[in-house]
């Protein structure tokens, strides 16, 4: 099995709330039911739109990805990392995400 590369350049990228975005990429998210859209967290990254509730929060299996709290499988070999940042004092900054990606 080939090492996992994880790229980031550890950029905080601001979380966006449904009525943010643009019709298009609300168009995306034809599974939002009609008067949840609230309730759904998205951010931008390399020209798409990601819905933080699309990521899986249980550990991964491979040791690496631990230090991030979620994925999203892309492909078989690749996908998408967020973490929360931690502010100086210590606590989660819940208004932004840092987001890096990994591939085999």
């Amino acid at each position: 099995m080939s090492e996992l590369k994880i790229i980031t350049n550890n950029q905080r990228r601001e979380l966006l709330y449904y009525w943010e975005l643009h019709q298009k990429e609300k168009d995306e998210f034809d599974w939002i039911e009609d008067g949840t859209e609230e309730s759904y967290i998205f951010f931008r990254y390399r020209g798409n739109i990601y819905c933080l509730d699309e990521f899986m929060y249980s550990p991964p299996a491979q040791k690496d990805l631990h230090s991030w709290n979620g994925y999203l499988s892309e492909s078989y070999f690749s996908g998408v990392l967020v973490r929360w940042p931690i502010e100086d004092w210590g606590q989660i900054d819940t208004d932004y995400v840092i987001v890096g990606r990994y591939y085999q």
